[in-house]
């Protein structure tokens, strides 16, 4: 509902566990740095433990996202299963072929046969079992028996348990004492600290493709009190905040909005400040009259069928998706009885987001926000937009104005390496929390990075496929993909589309797709600023 409002390209704060949004603190560094010691061979057994929400299994996708290709891995995600159960799963993972009515015996001579294998071709094997704490008694025996699977030297087969507390009470009964003395590494995630849950919200919004501070910071403070500093909850509850927003034409979630937002999502009021008795609660169907409105979908069937159809007509019109969002809420609001000026209607500064929703130049400078949420208050130790415009001698301006000079702000999370890939001003945020040029950074993790980018020619905003935009011609030569004046295209109602070398086509599009992949980008085939990123420093 509100992507195209705050100019986001994905949901920030959805409840999956997407490893695209990992948050980078200390604990989720260091919970990883754990995993990753199940890859040279010596962790035997790990034990990896947190909260209820607190991202663990994120961090397992995360690991798994990143093993290299010499890895085998068994992923047990449901781990309530007998011993028999448990060695089958585990070799159907490892694509190990069994007899149904093999016993226990043959299947662990299967699996040592297949691990040996494999280890002789330089090949390692990972079992990770999510969710460890359900795990009875005589199961976790099975796993301390697959710890014996080793050579002389070396584990043949590392495995890693996750799981809530519980697991910790759990391996240290009495009767388990034999499978805890083996665990040779564990890790307990804590929950965020108020500090890193405003860094958190500013991460997860950076990386859905908006660079401004969508939060302030009361509200943000307010969001972790109420969540106890759990990632599933204070996402809950970001998100419904930001619906919030959107409904009533705010630019950023207040404190007021994140109350009503945690007393929807958690059930219980601020403790700063009571929640009336009478306030209303709000729903998605409430997005066309000020602060929690009512109309928006008494006509649901109306409202979301005028959307597709704008949906559809901007798609083949080449009109950008913020003015169809500002046409069914001027449609919405009409039906309120409220007027609506999309001219005058506050929208965040779109510039240098993610892959984001088109919108003109125009536009972006006349509805930018008077803060961009990055001034010097806001972040510890300096301004990273003023580092940057000083090193490249341009007045001190916020991101929506830098498109006079050429340049967007773009916020990343990349590694020290791939920002030192790029030949664009870089300013990074180190561990403590301080901002600094990326020359002047050290070897050592970085929690973000701001980049000032300058846009090929002819970029504006995000082209997805259908859309005609000037710089596709550049991706057309970055990707070495030509086009040809023979091609006909049908347009939905069956009319021909007019083809040049500036319509992001279907051939255009796989292309684009496979470039994403092999980068490991998001393949959502929308050329925005990451991508571009990453065509300006391929050589290839």
């Amino acid at each position: 509902m509100y992507l195209d409002y705050f100019g986001l390209s994905k949901l920030p704060f959805t409840i999956s566990p997407d490893p695209e949004f990992l948050f980078p603190s200390v604990g989720h560094q260091e919970a990883l740095a754990h995993l990753q010691y199940s890859l040279t061979g010596h962790g035997g057994l790990i034990a990896l433990t947190g909260e209820v929400g607190a991202g663990k299994t994120t961090l397992c996708r995360a690991f798994i996202d990143a093993l290299p290709d010499n890895i085998h891995l068994a992923y047990i995600f449901n781990p309530q299963l007998s011993p028999i159960e448990l060695l089958q799963t585990i070799c159907d993972e490892l694509h190990i072929e069994y007899q149904s009515d093999d016993s226990l015996k043959q299947l662990y001579q299967r699996l040592n046969q297949s691990i040996l294998e494999w280890y002789s071709q330089g090949e390692r094997v990972i079992c990770l079992i999510d969710e460890a704490q359900v795990m009875s008694p005589v199961v976790l025996e099975q796993v301390r028996l697959l710890t014996n699977l080793e050579t002389n030297k070396e584990k043949l087969i590392n495995l890693v348990l996750v799981g809530q507390p519980e697991l910790r009470d759990l391996l240290a009964q009495h009767q388990l004492r034999q499978l805890n003395q083996r665990i040779t590494a564990r890790y307990h995630l804590n929950l965020l600290t108020k500090q890193e849950c405003r860094d958190y919200l500013a991460h997860r919004v950076a990386q859905a493709g908006s660079p401004s501070q969508l939060f302030v910071q009361s509200a943000s403070d307010q969001i972790w009190q109420a969540a106890h500093g759990i990632p599933r909850l204070i996402n809950a509850v970001a998100d419904r905040a930001l619906l919030g927003a959107f409904a009533s034409s705010s630019v950023q979630v207040s404190v007021k909005i994140a109350r009503q937002a945690i007393a929807e999502v958690i059930g219980q009021e601020a403790r700063s400040q009571p929640i009336s008795a009478k306030s209303k609660s709000w729903t998605p169907a409430d997005l066309a009259q000020p602060r929690w409105i009512k109309p928006a979908l008494l006509m649901s069937s109306v409202a979301v069928g005028t959307f597709s159809f704008l949906l559809w007509q901007a798609q083949t019109e080449s009109k950008p998706l913020t003015r169809v969002a500002q046409s069914v809420s001027s449609m919405v609001s009409s039906v309120a009885g409220k007027r609506s000026d999309e001219n005058t209607m506050p929208v965040p500064s779109q510039v240098g987001a993610g892959d984001t929703s088109s919108v003109n130049q125009a536009a972006n400078l006349a509805t930018i926000p008077r803060e961009d949420g990055l001034t010097a208050s806001a972040v510890s130790g300096a301004n990273p937009l003023s580092l940057l415009t000083r090193s490249i001698n341009l007045p001190d301006v916020n991101c929506g104005q830098l498109i006079a000079y050429n340049y967007r702000c773009v916020r990343l999370a990349w590694s020290l390496a791939e920002l030192r890939k790029l030949e664009h001003p870089v300013a990074v945020e180190t561990a403590t929390g301080r901002w600094q040029l990326l020359a002047n950074a050290q070897q050592q993790p970085v929690s973000s990075a701001m980049v000032l980018w300058q846009p090929p020619q002819g970029y504006v905003s995000a082209v997805r496929p259908g859309d005609r935009s000037d710089v596709i011609t550049w991706v057309r030569q970055k990707l070495d993909v030509s086009w040809s004046s023979k091609w006909n295209t049908i347009g939905p109602t069956g009319q021909n589309v007019r083809i040049d070398n500036t319509f992001y086509d279907p051939i255009l599009a796989i292309a684009v797709e496979e470039f994403q992949k092999r980068n490991r980008l998001t393949p959502d085939r929308t050329i925005g600023p990451k991508t571009i990123l990453y065509l300006q420093r391929d050589d290839s």
